[in-house]
């Protein structure tokens, strides 16, 4: 009985061990195989990262242009101004119409008294005179009148305070054959006195024209 067996277990055990031996065969490929396939991947890549940075346009930078700055000019309190006379015209009266020059006339409309709120420090608020100044260019270009001053004094010469903040003054530019409008309130004092003398200007280069009258 044991002749009979014997054969196929051995044939089977030789089976066995040629199944072991070729797994260990294929692991030991696969284990021996990995890092070289690993090592020239990477060996691979790195040229082909260096060379696609090296290759990249770079970027062409344009010298700025230089410009020329002047050299301040260095101000003193030592300076003096040359001064400039101010001519003031004789007085007309408050109803009159008054001549600048060639180019603009000026007229004192309403005038009344209102009561004004002050807003803003230095503005008082309580009994005020309004007047409304109009201008006229009579002129064929555009004046500018941005810088109409307008001033009143009672008849001791005190001069009243400007409300600001309830004025309108008139606006900057008049256009040819073109008359208007600027509305300015005083702040009226306790010791207010008639007759009042209402001093207009236009510009720094014109002239003053004085209205005198009651208000």
């Amino acid at each position: 009985m044991g002749g009979l067996f014997s054969a196929p277990t051995t044939k089977l055990r030789t089976v066995a061990w040629l199944w072991v031996a070729l797994g260990a065969a294929v692991l030991l490929a696969a284990c021996t195989s990995s890092p070289s396939a690993n090592r020239t991947s990477s060996a691979t890549s790195q040229p082909t990262g260096s060379a696609s940075a090296s290759s990249a346009p770079s970027p062409t930078l344009k010298p700025v242009p230089k410009t020329p700055v002047p050299a301040a000019t260095p101000g003193s309190i030592e300076s003096t101004v040359a001064a400039r006379t101010i001519r003031t015209l004789k007085p007309v009266p408050l109803t009159a119409e008054a001549r600048f020059d060639r180019s603009v006339t000026a007229r004192v409309g309403a005038v009344s008294r209102v009561d004004a709120t002050g807003r803003i420090p230095g503005e008082v608020s309580g009994p005020a005179l309004s007047l409304t100044v109009a201008f006229t260019n009579t002129s064929k270009t555009s004046v500018a009148t941005g810088n109409v001053v307008v001033n009143v004094a009672d008849m001791h010469k005190t001069p009243l305070v400007l409300l600001e903040t309830s004025s309108h003054r008139v606006r900057p530019t008049l256009g040819a054959g073109a008359t208007a409008s600027g509305v300015y309130v005083f702040h009226l004092p306790a010791g207010f006195t008639n007759p009042v003398t209402v001093s207009v200007t236009y510009s720094a280069a014109s002239p003053v024209v004085l209205f005198v009258g009651t208000a």
